[in-house]
């Protein structure tokens, strides 16, 4: 592991995309990702996940069981996608029709939860407290609109057809048009050694 201090202005926050990594047995299963767009400073990507120690495997019904504790990774963008692609998991990078003010609520909310964390740990749960119904929680403070807990956040490869639905996703596209147009793996897989990685992942995609 290597950790690194960084900073990046919260005036500076301009938008977010959702990244959704299917798993492999069944795309009704993903992995979400949220990665911060904060212009010249760079990316930021939030993956919330288990924290498997030393010697432990994750298993979904494990991960029901309260045996693993929640833990809210800030990574570098290239790192968190590089990893995935190279081991040829399929990824999407969606955005996200986000008003400044509230994006940037949505990220405080989620660095407090990180912060408190520290002092009041709580246990991943696969249907309570997973990589997706966590953030959802922290945006439905802020939403017209909130998701809440359902099919959608629990089975939650589909969650990205669910707020493309509700417009949220920041296209004018169909949704499987925007599965096509916004698939990113190949492109991580590319550009990894590029110093403009960011923006070359994204290169040429529609609204």
């Amino acid at each position: 592991a290597r950790w690194e201090t960084r900073r990046y202005r919260l005036d500076r926050l301009r938008s977010v995309d959702l990244i959704l990594e299917p798993f492999a047995y069944s795309s009704l299963m993903a992995h979400t990702m949220m990665s911060f767009d904060f212009g010249e400073d760079g990316r930021l990507i939030l993956s919330i996940e288990a924290r498997k120690e030393t010697g432990e495997t994750y298993n979904p019904i494990i991960g029901g069981l309260n045996q693993f504790e929640l833990t809210y990774l800030f990574l570098d963008e290239r790192d968190a996608l590089g990893i995935r692609a190279l081991r040829g998991h399929e990824l999407y990078a969606f955005p996200v029709r986000a008003n400044p003010l509230h994006l940037r609520a949505f990220l405080l909310s989620l660095c407090a939860t990180t912060d408190n964390l520290t002092r009041k740990p709580q246990f991943y749960h696969i249907i309570r407290h997973n990589c997706t119904t966590a953030w959802i929680e922290h945006a439905d403070q802020i939403s017209n609109e909130p998701v809440g807990r359902r099919l959608e956040s629990i089975l939650n490869g589909l969650i990205v057809e669910l707020l493309h639905k509700r417009g949220i996703i920041d296209t004018e596209l169909s949704y499987d048009q925007a599965k096509r147009a916004f698939r990113v793996d190949h492109k991580v897989a590319d550009a990894i050694t590029d110093e403009d990685f960011s923006n070359l992942i994204r290169a040429g995609q529609p609204r």
